[in-house]
């Protein structure tokens, strides 16, 4: 028998966004609503057909309402398993059998293909969130003194002109972490950033 504990099923975890607002939303959770491993377990159990009674203790979930609700249930929606007896769903004699193995693989791929987009743009905004932060904080240190635009730029290793100054320059002055020393000349050859000091 297959065993799986209600903690471990159906769920991903990837901490989300950064920043000033990291603290906060770091518990920020993507659940995901099929898990490969129970649905396999259910494919394979349920080519004969099975009581509900039958395919829970199989899984080893013992949460009836849960696993009708969140199990059975989303089976049936997606059209991989159906029910023996449809006219009467609530019978005391409803089995569930695998509806088409065919469409039932094609179906499980699509899944694990969209989870493992999903999970793989969540651990790449993860990333490159790490990153900005670590050229954030070296930056704040780095400009403590007036510094040019491309004086930060190469101290923090980034060849990207564009996408500094739109996305890491333009983001620090906009969030007042940051100032230009030669405000009214916003495009001055002299120009200069600083960290605004508190008070100012």
């Amino acid at each position: 028998m297959l065993k799986f504990k209600d903690d471990d099923i159906f769920k991903v975890i990837i901490p989300l966004n950064s920043g000033q607002q990291v603290d906060q939303q770091v518990n920020q959770q993507v659940e995901i609503k099929i898990d490969e491993k129970i649905i396999n377990a259910i494919i394979e159990y349920c080519k004969e057909p099975k009581t509900r009674k039958e395919i829970q203790e199989h899984v080893g979930l013992k949460d009836r309402a849960y696993f009708q609700t969140n199990i059975l249930n989303n089976l049936i929606e997606k059209g991989i398993i159906e029910m023996t007896i449809k006219e009467h769903p609530n019978s005391r004699f409803q089995k569930y059998v695998v509806k088409n193995l065919n469409k039932t693989s094609q179906v499980i791929q699509q899944v694990n293909q969209q989870v493992n987009q999903q999970v793989n743009q969540q651990v790449s905004q993860q990333v490159e969130i790490k990153i900005d932060e670590k050229i954030i904080n070296a930056i704040i240190e780095y400009c403590k003194k007036p510094k040019t635009r491309k004086e930060i730029q190469e101290h923090v290793g980034l060849k990207d002109r564009a996408y500094f100054q739109t996305n890491i320059l333009n983001n620090l002055i906009e969030k007042g972490i940051i100032e230009m020393t030669i405000k009214e000349h916003p495009n001055s050859r002299f120009q200069k950033y600083v960290v605004v000091k508190k008070g100012d």
